[in-house]
């Protein structure tokens, strides 16, 4: 298969959860598409991503499916050539696995949307392994790969599927309008945040290592999220005397996170491995600047140095570095949280949405592949 037969009439996303990071997309995606999106979850979003301020979905004018539902399972009762079924990975989850070994069997026109996999270690070796034979298996029927970021793109290619079959693609942040208020009186220290769970891969130890290289600089820093590691976290840095410098938040409602990032000077993501990192969509919305680690995939956001900056997983010095430069240079002002924020509207829900269309229609046409979107930003400003 090197093509696709028609426009779609119909966008079947097959996930193991409805999630977060997608639906905004998808909701986006009817009017964009000017077709119908169904979106069939294995399972409802479960307790632990709630307490991490997820949310059931509303999911405003597509379809959602539970996997049980009668009228999923006839999705490939017939062979539709105006449907295009685009699937959560290859091994996410048992259900959208079988769903894929279904669709190849009925010769049903589908893709994949996914991120890059973690490749350190045996575990690496093992997942690399498994998408090679992978791409021996279906490369061929497979016209379309949304890989998430550059890691994506690189992993797919790796892997041996069609470098033309492969698009980048982003997830999305749906944050409402959090308008940034200036403190009053004199001016505070920098404020850097960090958002996600406290947990190894995230590299919170990372970060507290490197804010103990920058302590002779004002700043404070704010940690919304829980995870095991927390307490010992905690007391690294009661120990290093940052007691009075650190707010821990806990879990929040998601709702409320655009406020602590629109707050923000700079929010850190230090992960050891991110396949995203959709946080990083979520401050650059609300106008604050980034420092992200190169092993998460939304590091391709970062196209300028308004945005905020990359430095090398693992690397305390290279992160250390980061830190310092952003609170040596001050607090970003109203002028760059516009431009950030104006920057942030190429990867909307909206702007993907279409992207997304026009990467369909390439397919379909075998023409040149559309501009990835937040590229654009790297000759602005």
């Amino acid at each position: 298969m090197t093509g696709l037969p028609h426009m779609p009439r119909r966008y079947v996303f097959w996930q193991p959860i409805p999630s977060m990071h997608q639906m905004p997309f998808l909701e986006a995606l009817p009017e964009a598409a000017d077709a119908d999106v169904v979106c069939v979850h294995a399972e409802d979003v479960p307790a632990d991503r709630i307490a991490l301020g997820w949310s059931q979905p509303t999911c405003a004018g597509i379809k959602l499916l539970g996997a049980r539902e009668a009228e999923s399972s006839r999705l490939f009762d017939t062979q539709q050539f105006d449907t295009l079924h685009i699937f959560s990975g290859l091994h996410c989850n048992p259900f959208v696995s079988a769903m894929f070994r279904k669709a190849v069997a009925r010769h049903a026109t589908s893709g994949l949307i996914s991120e890059a996999h973690d490749g350190h270690g045996v575990r690496g070796a093992i997942r690399r392994l498994r998408s090679s034979i992978d791409a021996a298996r279906y490369a061929k029927k497979l016209p379309l790969i949304l890989a998430m970021g550059s890691l994506g793109v690189d992993w797919y290619r790796t892997a041996g599927f069609r470098h033309e079959a492969i698009f980048p693609f982003a997830y999305v942040a749906a944050t409402a309008a959090v308008k940034h208020v200036p403190p009053m009186g004199e001016a505070p220290p920098f404020r850097i945040a960090f958002v996600g769970q406290i947990i190894h891969r995230k590299g919170v130890d990372l970060l507290l290592q490197a804010l103990e290289t920058v302590a002779d600089l004002p700043w404070t820093f704010e940690v919304a999220g829980a995870g095991p590691l927390e307490s010992s976290l905690r007391a690294r840095a009661d120990s290093a005397g940052f007691a009075g410098r650190m707010t821990w938040r806990g879990s929040m409602p998601n709702r409320e996170i655009g406020g602590v990032l629109a707050s923000c000077d700079l929010l850190v993501l230090p992960s050891r491995f991110d396949g995203w990192g959709v946080v990083v969509n979520e401050a650059l919305a609300a106008g604050a600047p980034v420092v992200c680690s190169d092993a998460c995939g939304a590091a391709d956001l970062l196209a300028t140095t308004t945005m905020g900056s990359v430095f090398q997983s693992g690397s305390t010095a290279s992160l250390s570095r980061a830190i310092r430069e952003r609170i040596v240079a001050g607090p970003p002002n109203a002028d760059a949280r516009c431009s950030i924020r104006s920057h942030a509207k190429h990867f909307s829900p909206h702007s993907i949405a279409r992207y997304f269309v026009d990467v369909v229609r390439s397919v379909r046409e075998q023409t040149a592949p559309p501009p990835v979107p937040w590229t654009i930003v790297a000759a602005i400003g």
